[in-house]
C-alpha cells in the first residue's frame, strides 16, 4: 500500500469514526475502525440498544456513499454482552448508464381519460 493509499484510507477511517461518534451521541465509546477485504468492522462498547440503532442508522448512510466496502461488521458490547450484525451496502449506480424499465419493452399507447378507450 502506497503512502497515499494509506493516507487516503486514514483519513477516510478517522471521518466515519467522528461520524458514528457524532450521529450516536456519545452513546457508543471506545469505537475502533478497519477494513478488512470488500468490509469495514466496527467495534465498540454501547451504553444503550438506542445506541446500536442509531450506529446502524449512521451507517448505512455512510455505507451508501462509499464505494471502498460492500458491507459493515458492527461488534459490540451492552452491559458485557456481545452484539454484532452485518449491514450490507448495496452500491451505488454508475452515472450515465440508462435504466431499464418495464416500460422500455412495452409499446405506447394513449388512454382517452373521458372514455377510458385506449389509442395506439
Amino acid at each position: 500500500m502506497s503512502l497515499d493509499q494509506w493516507s487516503d484510507r486514514n483519513e477516510l477511517l478517522n471521518s466515519f469514526s467522528s461520524t458514528i461518534l457524532h450521529e450516536t451521541n456519545g452513546l457508543i465509546r471506545g469505537v475502533t475502525l478497519d477494513l478488512a477485504d470488500d468490509c469495514m468492522i466496527v467495534r465498540g462498547n454501547a451504553r444503550s440498544y438506542h445506541g446500536i440503532q442509531l450506529a446502524i442508522q449512521a451507517l448505512k448512510q455512510l455505507g451508501g456513499k462509499q464505494r471502498l466496502f460492500s458491507r459493515t461488521q458492527l461488534q459490540l458490547q451492552v452491559e458485557g454482552n456481545p452484539v454484532s450484525f452485518s449491514i450490507a451496502h448495496p452500491q451505488p449506480e454508475k452515472v450515465g448508464e440508462p435504466a431499464s424499465t418495464a416500460g422500455d419493452r412495452s409499446r405506447a399507447e394513449l388512454t382517452d381519460a373521458t372514455s377510458g378507450a385506449r389509442a395506439s
